[in-house]
């Protein structure tokens, strides 16, 4: 008899119904695995469906939420249950559930009177806390005083989830604020001494949250305070020590933190731990606090005994974090001098050799910063690092290194460069001078401390006679020059400045620096605020002054007016004194007419000119003013003409071509040689040997060549005003030589008379006063005077006109006598200095 079929759509009470798996399999379309985890994923999907005994479907989220509002507690205690699992599930969930406004419903039900649905609703509020959108909710409920209570409470379930919401909080700024302000952080730390784990992790993990403030860390400045979480770092868990111990890091970011933790002892407490290779997330951590400990320079000192645990560390570790925070530990510590000579002593020079050669840019970069410590504490490590001069230019030209790891390596480059020349000379073996060259083009790129670095490296190159020329070239000088025009940095001016001095050894970058306008960055030094900024330009002053051509541009540029304008900085004490005195003894006329006096052994140069006394930066006149003085004599600075001595024919261009007079002067050949010769002819004929007759002789033909002698009651100035007047008008010039004038005074004839005793060697000064007062002050010697020779050159100074050597001067004292030459009255006349004849000569 034939089976019975069943009707359409209902199952056979004799025939198992068709299932698809089995058909397929018994098909061979798929394998048993995937029969399996298909079988497992539509039994998880059925069971995502139901809320336990109360078979709700999870997306009708908002079916268990209502059913918490049921005055029934087994109702509420079903849900609770059923939303637990589904809060479990996946984030996603608890988002769901704070957008239904779930967390205002539990925040009802942890006040409950049935205390299993208060811990349940906890409990479903602590999970769900997790998402950042219930973490809003909690806070808009602002229910932190709730939690307060709950952790105060005898309940260590109530403790357990209300510190964790708390813990959840914390992660938001608000919700720190929240936590401060509703007085939460003493009850987290006395959560620290409760006998359960879990309590003690959410609650270090709240207070080490709420400290991401830094604001916040003040609260936690005190002995009482710190001393429950560093008990922590000694506990059997290990996330419990660690979180303590990243509190105590945050601790230690201000200096009062890291001043008690040493005081509690923290340093010898952590230094037992470094030993155990197995905790690498608490290495870490404790690295991470002794480095901001480090900052301290005390701390530093008592680090000493960690250095063995260290060393340990960082020749056992495999862990690259790790590794980098224990050489950035050694770097920071190595500030201090005994550290850095037993981290030398331990081979951690050679270590970071190692690591400065290897592939991870990381390390690399740690090892580039501990380097540039370490070597500028220690002079053994400068000369160990000399090693690493090609693996450190390698990685300061790498394209993936930072900006901070290019300035560790310029830091390192510039200590290990003062090592010695052996230094150099592989710094310009590897490639240093174009890695120098690179940055001086593109200074925009780096910044300052990089820059300082570059600087100092340059600096001590040009130390070494034999380097110098190398690096005093174009690019670096023009460099050098754009950082000091384009930096306001004080820093990196003086660098600069320093790096300058340097290569202006060489007078070829000298005569750059003047043609690349070097001297306006001169005149930005002067006029600095800072101090060390102004003294930087001293030796620049001083370097440029011994060359008469750069001394000369100096000066015409207006550097000699910016120093005068700086009264409080020439004074005798003042950082300026120095360079002005140096300028000013390469430019004697500016010099006289500043101090109004010149030394016995100062011989003027051809083209020396007298202006007057100055008073004001302004009325100093450099060659570019007299020529512009001749083009246009009105609206002048000074009432007085400009007289010029001309030693010999030799007129700078500039001044033939604004000044006829000169021109008249050399095709006459009035020039003060020819004066010498006359002067040559008369002691040949009168057998004068003495200086006492030579000094009269000169100052016969002085006085004669200018108008004769002058009564003392008829003294006038008449007759030279009136040659002046008549030659500017002729020439239309305020500069006249003064060999052209047939009339003259004090000043023309104390002039004269100064360039022809230098002639001779006879020392002789030349001083200004009042009433247009200038007279010379000689020396007498007593050995018979040399031949005369007036040279152009100071290195023919000491030759005669023969060419011959001259017998070294002996040296003169004080004790020898000193006159006041009369040149006006009784020529010839040596006047005691001092007496009563000298004084009414000079100052009546």
């Amino acid at each position: 008899m034939a089976k019975s079929k069943s009707p359409k759509g209902k199952k056979g009470k004799g025939k198992t119904p068709r299932d698809p798996y089995n058909s397929k399999l018994k098909r061979g379309l798929k394998t048993d695995a995937e029969v399996a985890g298909e079988k497992e994923k539509r039994e998880r999907e059925e069971a995502l469906k139901k809320f336990g005994p109360c078979h709700f479907d999870a997306n009708e989220c908002m079916t268990a939420i209502l059913m918490l509002q049921s005055e029934e507690d087994h109702i509420v205690i079903g849900a609770l249950n059923c939303l637990q699992k589904f809060l479990k599930k996946q984030t996603e969930n608890c988002e769901i559930f704070a957008e239904l406004h779930g967390i205002a419903v539990l925040a009802r039900l942890i006040h409950s009177n049935n205390p299993v649905i208060q811990r349940m609703a906890m409990k479903c509020m602590a999970i769900a806390s997790k998402a950042h959108k219930a973490k809003l909710a909690v806070r808009d409920t602002e229910l932190v005083q709730d939690f307060n209570n709950f952790c105060q409470s005898l309940d260590e379930t109530m403790q357990e989830y209300a510190s964790l919401c708390m813990s959840n909080l914390a992660t938001l700024y608000t919700g720190r604020l929240q936590l401060i302000q509703n007085g939460s952080l003493p009850i987290l730390l006395k959560l620290l001494e409760h006998p359960d784990a879990d309590v003690i992790r959410n609650a270090i993990e709240a207070i080490w949250r709420i400290l991401e403030e830094p604001l916040n860390i003040q609260f936690m400045l005190s002995e009482e305070v710190l001393k429950p979480i560093v008990d922590l770092i000694d506990s059997e868990f290990p996330t419990v020590q660690v979180i303590a111990m990243s509190v105590l890091q945050k601790v230690a970011q201000l200096p009062s933190g890291t001043n008690l933790l040493d005081k509690m002892g923290l340093i010898e407490n952590i230094s037992g731990k470094l030993d155990k290779m197995e905790w690498g997330d608490l290495h870490r951590v404790a690295l991470k606090t002794l480095i901001n400990m480090a900052q301290s320079k005390p701390c530093c000192t008592k680090m000493s005994g960690l250095i063995g645990h260290l060393m340990n560390v960082i020749n056992l570790t495999s862990d690259e974090k790790t590794l980098s925070h224990a050489i950035k530990l050694a770097g920071k510590i190595s500030c201090v001098a005994s550290n850095a000579s037993l981290l030398i002593d331990s081979g951690f020079g050679e270590k970071l050799v190692e690591l400065l050669a290897c592939d991870n840019m990381k390390l690399v970069a740690a090892a580039a910063m501990a380097a540039a410590q370490i070597s500028a504490c220690d002079a053994r490590a400068m000369k160990i690092l000399t090693k690493a001069m090609e693996s450190l230019l390698d990685y300061a030209e790498s394209p993936d290194i930072t900006m901070q790891g290019f300035e560790s390596v310029m830091a390192t480059l510039s200590h290990v460069l003062a090592s010695g020349k052996p230094a150099g000379h592989l710094f310009l073996e590897w490639g240093g001078k174009d890695t120098l060259i690179k940055m001086l083009t593109k200074i925009n790129d780096y910044s300052d401390d990089a820059l300082i670095s570059a600087m100092t490296c340059i600096h001590n190159l040009s130390l070494h006679w034999a380097l110098r020329p190398h690096f005093a070239d174009d690019s670096i000088i023009s460099g050098i020059l754009a950082i000091m025009d384009k930096t306001s940095n004080p820093q990196l001016l003086v660098a600069a400045a320093t790096a300058l001095t340097g290569l202006m050894c060489e007078h070829q970058a000298l005569v750059t620096m003047v043609n690349k306008d070097g001297i306006k960055m001169l005149i930005k030094l002067i006029q600095h605020d800072e101090y060390p900024v102004i003294a930087s330009a001293v030796p620049i002053i001083h370097v440029a002054g011994t060359y008469e051509d750069i001394a000369f541009e100096i000066v015409e540029h207006g550097v000699l007016e910016e120093l005068w304008k700086r009264q409080d900085l020439i004074s005798v004490n003042g950082p300026f004194r120095t360079g002005f005195e140096r300028l000013l003894c390469s430019n004697l006329s500016a010099k006289f007419s500043i101090a109004g006096h010149l030394d016995p052994f100062e011989k003027l140069p051809d083209g020396f000119y007298d202006y007057g006394a100055v008073k004001n930066a302004e009325d100093i006149v450099s060659v570019s003013k007299m020529v512009s003085k001749s083009k246009t004599n009105s609206d002048m600075a000074n009432p007085k003409k400009i007289l010029y001595l001309n030693l010999t024919k030799s007129v700078r261009k500039e001044l033939t071509e604004s000044n006829p007079i000169f021109t008249e002067m050399i095709n006459k050949d009035f020039t003060v040689q020819n004066i010498l010769e006359e002067i040559m002819g008369i002691i040949d004929v009168e057998g004068s040997s003495s200086e006492g007759e030579v000094l009269k002789v000169i100052a016969r033909v002085v006085s004669d060549r200018l108008g004769g002698p002058v009564d003392k009651l008829k003294v006038s100035y008449e007759s030279e005003e009136l040659e002046l007047a008549n030659l500017e008008t002729q020439f239309t010039s305020v500069v006249v030589p003064i060999t052209m004038l047939s009339a003259g005074s004090h000043r023309p004839r104390a002039i004269l008379f100064k360039a022809l005793t230098d002639a001779f060697g006879i020392p002789c000064s030349l001083d200004r006063g009042g009433y247009r007062k200038v007279w010379n002050v000689v020396l007498i010697r007593s050995q018979k005077c040399d031949k005369p020779c007036i040279c152009t050159k100071p290195s023919e100074a000491s030759l005669d006109c023969d060419g011959e050597k001259k017998q070294a001067k002996a040296v003169y004292s004080e004790k020898l006598r000193r006159y006041v030459v009369d040149l006006v009255h009784q020529p010839g006349t040596l006047l005691p200095f001092h007496s009563y004849e000298a004084n009414a000569y000079c100052f009546f």
